[in-house]
């Protein structure tokens, strides 16, 4: 009985061996497959982000080419039908530059659409601003800017993230809110920066309609491309209380 014994207490401790030592190949392999999966991420958003900028510099171009290339040729039309002989005995020429200039306005539209100059020459906070005031002239809503850092030191990938951000909260706010007045505060929060849009219109029950509407509000557009950068948006609404979107990022980004 006690050899029984004995080496009934082997076949355990054996077994118990087996177990720890698949227990532990088990871990080995999920902290590889762990490994794999964040280098894929970290690969994947690398890729996306790499397709962002590409993006963003196929908008600029195209943007500089409606501006100094047809923008200028419109100019010269201009230029030509007011200096033309018929303009002063008929009225098909005043007609003309008339549509000229409506053909050149829309042009430079276009071209602010694309990709605003300001942001690549003066720089985030001078593009928001542009950004609220025509904003204002061309749908009445009211935007005030407050940057609450004097030295924000952004790279330009982050500056053209937060405008694209705030430029898409704000087309929401125009379609959805019913608001009046749009509140965009920029700064840090304990090392990260930090973009919060608020609004005054009729806000929404966000718990039960986010998940919903998200993608028709754009909202999964801005939560992606602030996920990409490692950061993260928030959405805070309800029923007549208004809107607020907040974005954060980490101080640097991948």
């Amino acid at each position: 009985m006690k050899v029984e014994h004995d080496t009934s207490d082997s076949d355990v401790r054996s077994s118990l061996g087996d177990i720890v030592l698949r227990v532990q190949q088990m871990s080995a392999e999920n902290e590889e497959l762990v490994k794999q999966l964040a280098n894929g991420e970290f690969r994947f958003r690398r890729l996306a982000k790499a397709v962002w900028r590409v993006q963003e510099e196929e908008r600029r171009n195209i943007a500089l080419e409606l501006h100094d290339g047809i923008g200028q040729v419109l100019t010269a039309l201009i230029n030509q039908l007011q200096h033309a002989t018929y303009q002063e005995t008929t009225g098909a020429g005043s007609d003309s530059v008339e549509l000229a200039k409506s053909a050149l306005s829309e042009v430079r539209r276009m071209s602010r659409a694309l990709r605003p100059s300001v942001l690549d020459d003066l720089g985030l906070v001078a593009a928001l601003k542009w950004l609220g005031r025509t904003t204002g002239e061309s749908s009445g809503l009211e935007v005030m800017l407050e940057v609450t850092e004097e030295e924000l030191n952004l790279d330009p990938q982050t500056e053209t993230l937060v405008f694209r951000i705030v430029q898409e909260a704000l087309t929401n706010i125009i379609k959805h809110a019913g608001a009046t007045r749009s509140r965009v505060v920029l700064g840090t929060n304990n090392g990260a920066l930090q973009v919060a849009i608020s609004d005054n219109g009729k806000g929404f029950d966000a718990s039960g309609v986010l998940g919903v509407a998200e993608n028709g509000f754009g909202v999964r557009g801005m939560r992606d491309r602030a996920e990409l950068f490692g950061g993260k948006l928030d959405v805070k609404s309800a029923p007549n209380e208004g809107t607020l979107v907040t974005l954060t990022l980490p101080e640097t980004s991948e």
